[in-house]
C-alpha cells in the first residue's frame, strides 16, 4: 500500500525452510509510507520499503531459507 500504512500484529508468511537459491516462491514485498510490525514477517526473501518509518516493535522478521547465497 504505497499510499498508506501497513500495521502487522499477526503473521505474514511466504516460503519454506528448504528453498533453493533463486527460488521465486516465498517472497514478501512490503511498500508503504509507514510500516509497523508487532507480529511476525517470515519468508525466503523479504523486501521492506517505507517512505517514512519502519518500526519493528517486539516483532520478528525472519528469513526461512537455510541458503546463504541467493545469486548475488
Amino acid at each position: 500500500n504505497k499510499n498508506g500504512d501497513i500495521n502487522n500484529s499477526g503473521t505474514i508468511l511466504a516460503g519454506y525452510a528448504n528453498a533453493k537459491a533463486g527460488d521465486q516462491q516465498g517472497i514478501i514485498h512490503l511498500d508503504a509510507i509507514n510500516i509497523t510490525n508487532k507480529g511476525t514477517v517470515a519468508a525466503n526473501v523479504i523486501d521492506i520499503n517505507a517512505t517514512k518509518n519502519i518500526n519493528n516493535l517486539g516483532g520478528k522478521i525472519t528469513g526461512l531459507s537455510n541458503k546463504d547465497n541467493w545469486g548475488r
